[in-house]
């Protein structure tokens, strides 16, 4: 209720004013009214409503006490009429995605930026979680000068359709051809030779092919003076 006002006239006594009765009925009315917002005050409180930090802290008699905002780092606190507004610094309103080949700023509101698989590489989502997977098959076929940093286990497979191997050592058995020939077979003509008695003896192979096979030096049409030395006849 709004006060009430006791009109007292122009001049003491000159007749225009509340008499004393209307005069004090006023007067009451202002104190029950005045009595009823006292009460309230000394019964009223604040309170917090919503999540997150409250702005009320207190009341002390009839004041209400409130907690004062302060700015963060980045962060900046303006006023104005009954609003404060809270600015955050332009550098945390983005984003900034940087790869092999470039980079890009990805601005604040409602932007996104798609993740994508390229070659023998895919993307998949689970939750909150990106996954990136690369898939092994093929891998060293894309590579157009592959090389290795350790030992090579071919796990008890072989190593086919090679063109040239080349190498500085070669550890193992060797299976193939060498030059279109099974080396395999070379063994019966380097090891086991059993030349039996020999008169005369031979130091060498080529000793055993001239003393055990006749040599045909054809005809003779004409005098040559190449000489041969057959060696002593026994």
């Amino acid at each position: 209720m709004a006060i009430q006002t006791i009109n007292i006239g122009n001049v003491a006594n000159d007749g225009t004013g509340d008499d004393l009765r209307e005069a004090f009925a006023k007067v009451n009315a202002n104190f029950v009214d005045l009595d009823a917002k006292v009460d309230i005050a000394e019964g009223s409180d604040g309170a917090n409503l919503g999540l997150g930090e409250g702005v009320f802290r207190d009341k002390t008699e009839n004041t209400l006490q409130f907690r004062s905002l302060v700015a963060g780092s980045n962060i900046s606190l303006s006023s104005g009429g009954n609003s404060i507004t809270i600015t955050a610094d332009e550098a945390l309103k983005q984003l900034i995605v940087v790869s092999d080949s470039g980079s890009r700023i990805i601005p604040a509101g409602n932007q996104s930026i798609r993740i994508q698989g390229g070659t023998n590489t895919s993307t998949r989502v689970t939750s909150e979680d990106v996954f990136i997977d690369v898939e092994g098959d093929g891998l060293v076929a894309l590579d157009p000068t592959p090389t290795l940093s350790g030992q090579l286990d071919a796990n008890a497979n072989n190593i086919i359709n090679a063109n040239s191997v080349t190498s500085s050592n070669f550890v193992g058995n060797l299976t193939g051809l060498v030059h279109n020939i099974d080396v395999r077979e070379l063994n019966t003509f380097l090891f086991g030779f059993d030349f039996g008695s020999l008169t005369p003896s031979a130091d060498s192979f080529y000793d055993f092919l001239v003393s055990n096979f006749d040599i045909d030096f054809g005809s003779f049409t004409a005098p040559n003076v190449t000489e041969t030395d057959l060696g002593a006849i026994v």
